[in-house]
């Protein structure tokens, strides 16, 4: 029989709702290297892995692929690639230095996507959350520190034709769709801030509210997010090497060590999905990149994964 002190706090736990492991017991593993700093990390249908890398002037810049066991390849090569999704037919779309780019699984460039609807020229485009219809919202920061306060936030369809949702966000980076379809999360590198963003009907938002200010975020800047099956949000906390755990309320659960100091992008991956991969840099930016696998025990969302439409 259970102590009842032990009762007592697995009943609590319970109801809190987490179900995550302390700080304490998640070490981050190192899985694979990049020979430059890495972004971007998705798992396709058949569980390999793909890595951006770039920012390095004496490293390719290219999606990398990683196969279980097998060290990383060269898959396509793109100028500064950062963000990644897999869409249902397996392609994939990737955001690059101006453009989105759409792949065939084996690879092939099929096009290539650089302004809006209205002749808006892309910039930099950052991160793509995957929507129910087809379609996926991306960000646009336009260039670091340019202090403009125009950082984008566009929705390109099922036929991709490119919208502009809205503006005035400082450095918008990671986002990621709720799995019932209703509402965006976003967060901005410039203030710690993580919004909650209602979806009205593809491509078009609510107003933004704020979820949740993260702490230390002053002296760092927030990244790449995903969610778990229980819809809690992991953000990857970009010069402090935190992945930040949130709940559906904004409430700060879990701070766990990434093993990258520039955790720049999460996703989960495994046969259960139960480990959380964090891509980034131990170091600078323009050193070699790595990617570290936190078991955290709990499903995660499938990173090719559609909300609901």
């Amino acid at each position: 029989m259970r102590p009842s002190w032990l009762l007592s706090l697995a009943l609590a736990c319970t109801a809190r709702g987490d179900g995550l492991p302390s700080e304490a017991v998640v070490t981050p593993i190192k899985v694979a290297d990049f020979p430059g700093y890495s972004e971007g990390i998705v798992f396709d249908a058949a569980g390999t892995a793909y890595a951006s890398v770039g920012r390095n002037p004496d490293s390719p810049h290219a999606v990398y692929r990683l196969q279980r066991e097998h060290p990383p390849v060269a898959w396509v090569a793109l100028r500064i690639p950062n963000g990644h999704k897999v869409l249902r037919d397996g392609s994939h779309v990737i955001a690059a230095e101006g453009v989105i780019v759409h792949v065939a699984p084996t690879g092939r460039v099929l096009d290539s996507l650089t302004t809006a609807a209205v002749g808006e020229h892309l910039r930099r485009p950052n991160d793509i959350a995957l929507d129910g219809h087809g379609g996926f919202y991306f960000t646009d920061p336009g260039l670091p520190d340019s202090g403009s306060h125009n950082g984008k936030l566009f929705y390109a369809d099922s036929v991709f034709r490119i919208a502009l949702v809205t503006g005035g966000f400082c450095y918008p980076n990671g986002l990621v769709v709720r799995v019932d379809g209703r509402l965006l999360y976003l967060d901005d590198n410039c203030n710690g801030r993580v919004y909650r963003i209602p979806i009205v009907r593809p491509g078009v938002i609510g107003r933004p509210a704020v979820l949740a200010t993260i702490p230390d975020s002053t002296d760092a800047g927030l990244d790449g997010m995903t969610l778990d099956e229980a819809g809690r949000i992991y953000i990857a906390h970009n010069g402090v090497g935190r992945v930040e755990v949130l709940d559906t309320l904004g409430r700060l659960l879990r701070r766990y060590q990434a093993g990258n100091l520039l955790a720049s992008n999460v996703a989960f991956g495994g046969p259960t999905l139960g480990d959380l991969y964090v891509t980034g840099s131990p170091g600078a930016k323009s050193g070699p990149g790595a990617l570290f696998r936190l078991h955290l025990g709990v499903r995660g969302r499938s990173s090719s994964a559609t909300p609901a439409p």
